[in-house]
């Protein structure tokens, strides 16, 4: 019998780079970890900073290299859709698939929080959706994301940009949250995706 042939391509190296990104993704969810036990725990306003770093074995000087505020730590998902925002193409020839672009985004978001297996992602989402000081901070992000699009379509000289960025913040933000609203009343039992999914459809019978 022939041995199997001996892969000799060295192993992919992890750079310094990649070791510090991937190192910053795992703390940045064990903090999230933490907070979400904590907040569900003792309430929002009950839990300071310096226990919640405590719990997630970091300290307060750290947490506070990684997030700005308290709210920050369950708005993880916040900073993804910013980072995917910011890759939008801004090609103002086709408003309509500037929205599909953007309701793209929230389809994957959506479907990544039914996958979470841990839960995590979920759970900060019904605590967000419960939790009037972190449904404000949610919303004023949110509301943060789109004026940055709505600034770079200004800037990119797109036709009616500053009215466009403005439909597109409203159209795409009331979909994405009468789903999680709908998901929040029935106490996260059914699925983020086939909710938001839903929203979609009914826009397009409303228009």
């Amino acid at each position: 019998m022939l041995a199997a042939p001996t892969d000799r391509r060295s192993p992919v190296t992890e750079t310094p780079s990649d070791l510090r990104s991937r190192r910053r993704v795992q703390l940045r969810a064990q903090v999230q970890a933490a907070a979400v036990r904590l907040f569900a725990e003792r309430g929002f306003a009950a839990t300071p900073v310096a226990d919640l770093a405590r719990a997630a074995g970091i300290s307060e000087r750290t947490y506070f290299r990684h997030f700005r505020t308290k709210e920050d730590a369950v708005l993880l998902d916040l900073e993804d859709l910013a980072r995917r925002v910011r890759a939008v193409d801004v090609d103002g020839r086709a408003p309509a698939r500037l929205l599909e672009q953007i309701e793209g985004i929230y389809a994957e978001l959506a479907e990544a929080m039914d996958e979470d297996d841990a839960g995590t992602r979920r759970e900060a989402q019904l605590l967000i959706a419960r939790t009037p000081a972190l449904r404000e901070a949610a919303t004023r992000r949110h509301r943060e994301i789109m004026e940055d699009l709505r600034h770079r379509l200004v800037e990119a000289g797109v036709p009616d940009a500053d009215l466009l960025g403005r439909l597109l913040a409203q159209i795409g933000t009331a979909t994405l949250h009468a789903a999680l609203d709908a998901w929040a009343d029935q106490e996260g039992a059914a699925s983020i995706a086939a909710l938001y999914a839903r929203s979609r459809a009914l826009l397009r019978a409303l228009t």
